[in-house]
């Protein structure tokens, strides 16, 4: 991905020239990668971006979120999203920060999780359609409460019951990877 961006700089052309699209497609491959300084690497590709007075999205911001090692980067990223750049987040963009921190370790990740989830039904009830969770948020809550959560059996079913009747209340079909996720989570596994 990097080498077709230097491609595309070098052509010159502003119609071929890189745009915010390549941009993304970059940093969300970068973002994917197990490479070991791809935050650091994708920091650069949003410097080079703004550089070339190319103008990140909601999209750019979400790929270098998910490009970050730790979920304290990651959340920062969300806050400057909206504070620095003035761009609002996404269900895409939270679901991101979510899937961050299921795949740190981090003793208090539930508690993390449940306020990002409370921050995103908040703005949903003020009207903000683009942060609505959906079911990825949800299986993603229930996977962290299965890796980072209680161990004991009674709480994580109530807290999969709990799972299943917040999707309902919000009008979602609970789809087989949620309920995957769910049955799961019911016995601990």
């Amino acid at each position: 991905a990097l080498q077709v961006l230097d491609l595309l700089n070098d052509i010159g052309e502003s119609d071929i020239g890189p745009n915010v699209v390549h941009y993304n497609a970059a940093i969300f491959c970068l973002a994917k990668s197990d490479l070991p300084n791809r935050a650091e690497t994708a920091k650069k590709l949003l410097r080079r971006m703004s550089e070339g007075g190319i103008e990140g999205n909601v999209v750019t911001y979400t790929a270098v979120l998910t490009a970050q090692d730790t979920y304290e980067e990651a959340e920062r990223w969300l806050w400057r999203m909206e504070d620095k750049y003035g761009i609002a987040p996404t269900t895409r963009t939270y679901n991101s920060c979510l899937h961050v921190l299921l795949n740190i370790d981090a003793g208090d990740a539930t508690d993390r999780a449940f306020a990002l989830l409370s921050r995103m039904e908040k703005q949903h009830l003020k009207g903000s359609t683009d942060t609505k969770p959906d079911l990825v948020t949800y299986t993603t809550i229930a996977n962290i409460l299965r890796k980072h959560g209680s161990k004991e059996v009674a709480t994580l079913r109530r807290q999969a019951d709990w799972l299943l009747s917040r999707v309902r209340q919000m009008g979602f079909e609970p789809d087989d990877v949620f309920n995957t996720a769910i049955n799961q989570l019911r016995v601990g596994k």
